[in-house]
């Protein structure tokens, strides 16, 4: 098993250890990262009942969510730089883009092709995945968690209990437990692009792996994506009434600095909002060896701090 480590920014990098058991988020002291420690100290100790090491051998640096996100050339420079010393693979991540966030990928691109061979990228968008196809290729594309469509939503929770209890020859389990990954025409379409790897999340009720030998996946732990958009929350805040709702409005970065807890009686789902992105924390009560011990999963992806 592969072991990756997602930072969304420089900053983070402070708390890297390739020994994840050893890393640690309070060097970044504030209440909020110690809670996040203490998810991550959670994780691993469930993952140490799985695996015997867990050593960090990829880091996967920028953002899936947010296109006024993409860093700029030199902090990615400073990212594989940083990969390199430890002697470790390099992923980038990127977003769903306008035309003005191509612009800016392709000059990251430009630099990884010829500096970075063999490094990922993880695409959410089919632009960026063309792009990728056509002009750079010796750069590997992977099929990100926005492309991979399923049930995300922690509410379904709820219903589980009650979805077992439908007879198996109905296919409503393995219907929710389904992803785009599961339709062969998605699958032949993406290996037609190159891609051999896609993203999963630890979704609640569970992964339907009975998908065809196209693809091998990564999956993503503690947090889980549910929802996204173009329109920034924690942005808006503070903006003027006429910019508030504006999706191209000014960014001051405020999901860097700021999460917001969404609270709800009825649900005990710790879930989050940071900046255009909707996430949960994966739910305590979910076996870990139920989604990483298949021979389907051969990384998982591990963030330490709330994604934006």
């Amino acid at each position: 098993m592969e072991f990756a480590i997602n930072f969304q920014n420089l900053d983070q990098f402070d708390c890297f250890n390739v020994d994840l058991k050893e890393m640690c988020l309070t060097k970044q002291n504030s209440a909020m990262n110690e809670r996040q420690n203490t998810y991550l100290k959670d994780l691993v100790a469930q993952l140490s009942e799985n695996f015997s090491e867990l050593k960090v051998s990829r880091i996967y640096f920028g953002s899936e969510f947010c296109d006024k996100l993409i860093p700029d050339l030199k902090a990615v420079m400073k990212a594989y730089n940083f990969a390199q010393k430890y002697n470790i693979a390099f992923t980038l991540l990127t977003a769903l883009v306008p035309d003005s966030g191509l612009d800016k990928l392709k000059i990251l691109f430009d630099y990884l092709n010829n500096e970075a061979h063999g490094a990922e990228i993880v695409v959410n968008d089919f632009g960026v995945l063309s792009v990728l196809h056509r002009e750079y290729k010796k750069l590997v594309p992977v099929a990100g968690r926005l492309l991979g469509k399923m049930t995300n939503d922690p509410r379904i929770k709820d219903k589980i209990t009650i979805l077992k209890k439908v007879p198996l020859e109905l296919g409503t389990l393995k219907f929710i437990r389904n992803s785009a990954f599961s339709v062969p025409a998605f699958q032949q379409f993406l290996n037609n692009n190159g891609v051999n790897r896609g993203e999963f999340d630890t979704v609640y009720q569970g992964i339907d792996y009975d998908i065809e030998d196209r693809l091998t996946f990564s999956i993503h732990m503690p947090y889980n994506y549910i929802t996204s958009g173009r329109y920034c929350f924690i942005g808006a805040l503070q903006q003027p009434d006429i910019h508030r709702f504006a999706i191209n409005a000014p960014c001051q970065e405020e999901c860097v600095r700021y999460v917001v807890k969404l609270c709800k009686e009825a649900m005990e789902d710790e879930i989050y909002n940071r900046g255009k992105v909707v996430v949960n924390k994966m739910s305590k009560d979910i076996e870990l060896k139920n989604y990483v011990l298949s021979d389907k999963i051969s990384r998982i992806v591990i963030t330490p701090f709330i994604p934006y």
